[in-house]
């Protein structure tokens, strides 16, 4: 039956599916242009066609695929965030990132545009929300984060002495019903040339671990560990000149969160997050007065002195569906969140209210 129909559309662009799932690129490009050729105002094979050279680094030839399928349905988010991820492997950030909050307006649960948004943002405590939300919708998406591959490494190289490397990983696990992703980045700089003491080091780990006991509920786990040291120069020490003077920075962060869909209409989240920040600043020389990153004119007397922030945040959330639109839901959401108070400790103790703390993430490239 297969041989005698192989040459309808619908059959090639089932055999480039397949293809595409065994990461054969070449036939799989070959069947969905058939399917093309056959269908030309296909959106859903123009996007399946967007995947193949993207997975297998032909950018430009899957920027005009997506490009197709968006001008085809420009209503499906989905292929707005295959155009995203096109324009960010091929360097073209800001029109990346349009792609991708098009794709988040049409489809707030689009996983991919989600992730890749939580990369991009500047907000620790952003990416941190962002991207549990996108593994809790679609445990794969980071397969498609990876464009199917399992490793990927990124040696880095830069102007004053920068250099560094990152390392990510990909794997499954459970028949299917787990996925993980993450990895470990170091980078490392001397600093501006002829000024003493203006070195730096930074590394970082992240795990992210989601798993689908049953179909209704998804449960994620991540991890996060950076640390980083600065040599203070003469240009930014408050000290003035002292070989000695350096300043350094952990952050841990452990997070526990869960989707359970109840019905069609509604999803209760939860989450439960801890995070410990340390700081440290070290210097030899006699005390003088420190304006960072206490406020102007505090006395700042000590060799060492740390300030450490602690935070425990637990969430609870409920979506629950409000009626249907002609082209999408309209939702409700309500909240419970608490954070706990951080401590400054060291010779002196100083209290904040704020709770949510930065992060040292780990960024893909």
């Amino acid at each position: 039956m297969l041989l005698r129909h192989r040459n309808a559309d619908g059959v090639q662009a089932a055999l480039g599916e397949v293809y595409y799932e065994e990461a054969k690129y070449f036939e799989s490009a070959s069947s969905y242009n058939s399917a093309i050729k056959a269908r030309p105002n296909s959106a859903l094979y123009a996007a399946g066609l967007a995947r193949t050279p993207l997975d297998s680094n032909r950018l430009s030839e899957a920027i005009v695929a997506a490009q197709s399928a968006v001008r085809l349905a420009p209503e499906v988010g989905q292929y707005h965030a295959i155009l995203g991820l096109a324009y960010d492997f091929s360097r073209v950030s800001s029109q990346s990132e349009r792609e991708y909050r098009a794709a988040i307006a049409l489809d707030p649960q689009n996983a991919l545009a989600r992730a890749q948004i939580a990369l991009k943002a500047t907000d620790p405590a952003t990416t941190v929300d962002t991207f549990t939300q996108a593994f809790l919708y679609d445990s794969t998406v980071s397969r498609q984060i990876m464009r199917g591959i399992n490793t990927e490494l990124g040696p880095t190289i830069g102007e004053e002495g920068a250099r560094g490397f990152n390392a990510l990983q990909r794997s499954i696990f459970a028949g299917g019903r787990g996925h993980t992703i993450g990895g470990f980045g170091r980078s490392q700089d001397s600093g501006i040339a002829g000024v003493f003491n203006d070195d730096s080091f930074g590394s970082s780990f992240r795990e992210d671990a989601i798993f689908v006991p049953r179909p209704s509920t998804n449960l994620y786990l991540n991890t996060v560990l950076g640390r980083s040291k600065q040599g203070l120069s003469g240009f930014d020490s408050p000290f003035g000149f002292d070989p000695n003077s350096r300043s350094s920075a952990r952050f841990n962060q452990f997070l526990l969160a869960g989707r359970q869909r109840v019905g069609q209409s509604t999803s209760v989240w939860f989450g439960l997050t801890r995070q410990t920040l340390r700081n440290q600043l070290r210097r030899s020389t006699d005390p003088v007065f420190l304006p960072f990153p206490l406020p102007l004119g505090t006395p700042f007397a000590f060799e060492g002195q740390s300030f450490q922030n602690r935070a425990l945040i637990p969430e609870l959330r409920a979506d629950f569906s409000l009626g249907r639109e002609p082209s999408r839901h309209r939702r409700g959401a309500s909240a419970l969140a608490s954070r706990s108070g951080n401590r400054h400790s060291g010779v002196n103790q100083f209290d904040q209210s704020d709770g949510r703390t930065a992060a040292a993430l780990f960024a893909r490239r």
